[in-house]
């Protein structure tokens, strides 16, 4: 074999051997460096369980994620659709950034309307592709953000892995909508009937279902700002029939408030649910 012809070889085995640990430094930047990269300035502070949490605007809206101190392979994260702030150390957000997930936030995104369900979808997309993280997300769904992730999850299944519901809104029948500013976004519902109207969550419970979406549910009996009967006492048998995953607990003497899992015995339940994990409640 001549010179040259070793020559050739050695320097394609070398670029085999470099190119692996190229793509492994440009994989290892944070999510934080490549929302630089994505030409997107952010507002860097404090967030859950010692993260940092960068604050930026996507399309107009307020936008955040935590970054974990020891984050999961992956950039496996979780996106509270409302109320970020809520009951945080009972409904799996700081546990969730504590155990690795990054955790995400897009403000009010047009109420989940047929606009917002596009806003969301390009936000998870950028998330996804620009910043590296994983193409599934966890939901986190509170109140109004149960009417966001079921909205969003019938729509897009395939960028959902699991839900978790805490006394969500499913359905505008019996819940004073004239009180909020969605009541400019969604008008009057078609055919003149909130339950009947294909828009709302009780009526995607299939969809979901049919998605294989594990869902964790937990609601109050006594809750009358979102009455169960009118809401997730109507999804959970459509979802059950559809085949659906779905984990339900109810606490008969519980209001609207307090969201989670309360007691710090039973702080880990929401993570180990998006885990795969047996859920253990005392």
């Amino acid at each position: 074999m001549n010179a040259r012809r070793i020559l050739l070889l050695v320097g394609a085995a070398l670029v085999v051997a470099i190119a692996p640990a190229a793509e492994s430094a440009a994989t290892a930047k944070t999510a934080g460096a490549r929302l630089a990269d994505a030409g997107v300035t952010a507002q860097v502070g404090a967030g859950y369980a010692g993260a940092k949490r960068y604050t930026f605007k996507f399309e107009g809206y307020k936008a955040y994620f935590d970054e974990p101190v020891a984050a999961k392979p992956g950039r496996q994260w979780m996106w509270c659709m409302k109320w970020p702030d809520a009951f945080a150390e009972f409904t799996g957000q700081e546990d969730g950034v504590r155990r690795g997930y990054y955790y995400v936030y897009l403000d009010d995104i047009d109420w989940m309307s047929p606009k917002g369900v596009e806003i969301a979808k390009r936000f998870h997309d950028f998330l996804v592709e620009k910043l590296g993280f994983a193409a599934k997300a966890n939901l986190i769904g509170m109140s109004w953000g149960g009417f966001y992730s079921t909205r969003y999850a019938a729509a897009h299944p395939e960028d959902v892995s699991r839900i978790y519901f805490d006394a969500p809104l499913m359905n505008f029948a019996s819940f004073n909508l004239s009180g909020w500013p969605a009541a400019k976004v969604w008008g009057s519902p078609e055919g003149g009937d909130w339950s009947k109207d294909p828009r709302m969550p009780i009526n995607l419970a299939d969809k979901i279902a049919k998605a294989k979406i594990p869902v964790l549910l937990l609601y109050g009996g006594a809750d009358t700002v979102v009455p169960p009967s009118k809401n997730c006492e109507i999804f959970i048998p459509r979802f059950k029939a559809a085949g659906g995953d779905i984990k339900v607990f109810k606490r008969d003497m519980y209001g609207h408030h307090p969201h989670g899992f309360q007691g710090a015995e039973n702080v880990g339940a929401i993570v180990d649910f998006f885990e795969g994990k047996p859920v253990s409640v005392k």
